[in-house]
């Protein structure tokens, strides 16, 4: 096999002249069509290659490929709704993809010629074809480095499961290994390789840590050509214009190279995946991965999967929607419950609709969990950065809004509330992501406050210890953190009696007294459900149409969504949508871009990601989640009506009132506080 993912070093022109072979097969496939007067964008094209890689191709510079030896196919058009006619000029070369989008602008502009986002598509599934439209597809099952045919190296799916994984520390050594899996482990014998983190790069939906191999790779200067002669000059005149910005942290792994096991360091960026192998010459040691070829191979190959109906005409006609009514739910003896049981009460309630539903008392609470390694796909994506984007600095949010023009209705609606974006605090112990009983943390510092001015210990860590450090390794605290940013304000930095809290810990605090909230909600958690078998005992269409326009849109406070609906649960407050819709008799298609605060650690403010879904309802029936909805759903929406709910459980050792004097930073007056040997609020 060859190398398939690194440059032309150790790699034989005949291997390398099959994969091009294999590629332009494929692209003849890919649904291209050839373009007949691209005089501009060949001139544009070219000029952009051979700034970079031309002294390579002469011999001028001995250094990695940015591009590649040439294109791998001639220009081709694609779809692209904001171009001229819909459809865009684009050359694929190994290492990415150019673009003309706009051939009516200034060809001297450097972002005339653009770098498509194709890593970002490969890892979430969404080939773009518009700045606000994407097409549907599964992760790519696409080895991001090595030999294609390896069976345990990491894919571009496996890229996705390390999407949320927070930013490492600045300057931390770089121990870390993922297999296929995206497990996680440490390997100090690598810290001998001296990688470590370099540069920190928050944006929107974005936090992560630029590795130092990379980021030295992204200010190197060399030979260029600068269209008359070869001159020195930085290879890139901005750090992020060939990789765009890091989706991932870097993290070592095992792959195979013409056979041989090898370890490298990989990075996934929007528009490239980077890897560093120590060994290599000068030179070689940075290199991009072919992905050009496999976005190829990826967009050619792919057939859309035939949908599985989520009900039949008779299950539609008489399914009703659920709402609870009453709040007395059991807690379990770890305070981490799951809402699967119920008690069917008889009573009928209104539902945020309006309508009449049978009501159903919930003995237990959407209390769920959260991961930032699931075991299914389905998860919330970063926000869209369209190929377009004039500048890889650009700040704003860029959010798949429908185009009004698509939709006979237009509502846009936001909460006045903007949840923060908290730590989901896992409950199984981690050798990389934080929990509240860590030594030193958010537990550990809230009895040595107790202690300090109470004169005894609360034991609220040990608590912690015995009830929430045991189960799934996706299980945490996302539904606590969820309520609280809806119900609090964003707690800040503290240091009381010579004690510091950091921001997180203090919202760690703080998202312990949610554990066990009251709450409404609509929907039943999927445990164990089989996608193929009945449909799924998730909200109905119908009802989550009626609750995001009841609360967001009418009473403007967020509602929390279980967006995995598997057995995973993922809970994340929204607070935002847009919902395009068109009405065709009986019948009202929907489109809803739903936006959410997601996890963050060390960040403060408000992280946000879209989501988005469609569906179809119809007076009468609950119903039907249509396109990549129908297994890409909520399993189930709810609101917050309190901090703790009748019996529900929080840590014992633990006090409101402390808390927020924690996060004031003192008691709210000068009276003395009477010492509270069982704190339970």
């Amino acid at each position: 096999m060859t190398r398939q993912s690194f440059g032309m070093f150790a790699r034989s022109r005949h291997a390398f002249a099959i994969v091009v072979a294999l590629v332009c097969i494929l692209l003849a496939g890919a649904r291209l069509q050839s373009a007949t007067a691209v005089p501009a964008a060949n001139d544009a094209f070219n000029a952009t290659w051979a700034r970079s890689d031309k002294p390579v191709a002469d011999g001028v510079a001995n250094r990695t490929w940015l591009w590649g030896p040439g294109p791998i196919n001639n220009i081709e058009v694609e779809p692209y709704a904001e171009s001229p006619g819909g459809m865009r000029e684009v050359r694929y070369y190994d290492k990415a993809r150019m673009e003309v989008t706009h051939p009516d602008g200034d060809p001297s502009n450097p972002w005339y010629v653009t770098n498509g986002l194709l890593v970002w598509e490969l890892i979430h599934g969404k080939v773009q074809l518009g700045d606000y439209t994407f097409e549907e597809r599964a992760p790519a099952e696409i080895n991001v480095a090595g030999d294609l045919d390896a069976p345990n190296a990491p894919t571009y799916a496996t890229m996705q499961l390390l999407l949320y994984v927070p930013a490492f520390n600045a300057g931390e050594t770089l121990i870390y290994r993922i297999d296929r899996d995206g497990e996680i482990t440490q390997d100090p014998t690598l810290a001998a390789y001296g990688a470590t983190t370099a540069f920190h790069v928050q944006q929107p939906g974005l936090d992560h840590q630029v590795a130092s191999p990379f980021w030295e790779f992204m200010n190197s200067s060399g030979t260029i050509w600068d269209g008359e002669a070869f001159v020195d000059g930085p290879l890139h005149d901005n750090p992020f214009y060939a990789t765009g910005f890091p989706l991932t942290e870097a993290y070592w792994t095992t792959v195979l190279l013409a056979g041989e096991p090898t370890d490298v360091l990989v990075q996934c960026f929007e528009r490239r995946c980077l890897t560093w192998t120590p060994d290599n010459p000068d030179g070689w040691q940075v290199e991009a991965g072919n992905v050009g070829q496999h976005y190829a191979l990826w967009r050619s190959s792919w057939e859309p999967p035939t949908p599985t109906p989520t009900a039949t005409s008779d299950e539609t006609a008489t399914e009703t929607a659920t709402s609870p009514t009453g709040e007395t739910p059991t807690s379990t003896e770890t305070g981490v419950s799951s809402p699967t049981s119920t008690n069917t009460a008889g009573a009928t309630a209104t539902s945020p609709a309006g309508e009449t539903a049978t009501a159903t008392d919930v003995s237990a609470s959407p209390t769920a969990t959260n991961t930032v390694n699931p075991t299914s796909t389905p998860r919330p994506t970063n926000t869209p950065r369209p190929t377009s984007t004039p500048s890889p600095t650009a700040t704003a949010t860029l959010t798949p809004s429908p185009t009004p023009t698509m939709y006979e209705t237009l509502e846009n609606a936001q909460a006045t509330k903007v949840p923060w974006s908290g730590w989901y605090w896992p409950l199984p112990p981690s050798s990389t992501l934080p929990n509240l009983y860590d030594p030193g943390g958010a537990m550990e510092k809230y009895d040595a406050y107790v202690q300090k001015t109470r004169g005894y210990n609360p034991r609220a860590t040990q608590w912690e210890l015995d009830h929430h450090s045991q189960g799934a390794s996706w299980s945490g605290h996302c539904h606590a953190w969820a309520a609280a940013a809806i119900m609090e304000p964003e707690p800040q930095r503290q240091t009381i009696e010579g004690i510091t809290f950091t921001q997180d810990q203090v919202e760690g605090l703080l998202t312990e007294m949610y554990n066990a909230p009251a709450y409404k909600y609509w929907g039943t958690q999927c445990d164990d459900c089989n996608k193929n078998g009945e449909i799924f005992k998730d909200v109905t269409p119908a009802e989550f149409d009626a609750v995001m326009r009841q609360y967001i849109g009418q009473e403007r406070r967020p509602v929390i969504l279980d967006v995995d609906p598997s057995t995973p649960i993922w809970n994340y407050p929204a607070f935002k949508y847009t919902r395009g819709s068109v009405v065709n008799g009986d019948t009202e298609t929907v489109t809803m871009v739903v936006t959410i605060a997601v996890p963050r650690i060390n960040v403060g403010g408000t992280a946000t990601d879209t989501l988005r879904y469609t569906y179809t309802l119809k007076a009468g029936t609950p119903g039907e989640w249509t396109g990549a909805s129908v297994n890409d759903h909520p399993d189930y929406i709810w609101i917050v009506t309190g901090r703790v709910r009748n019996g529900g459980r929080v840590n014992d050792g633990m006090s409101y009132n402390i808390v927020q004097e924690i996060i004031r930073g003192g008691p709210m007056s000068a009276t003395p506080q009477v010492a509270e040997r069982s704190l339970a609020p």
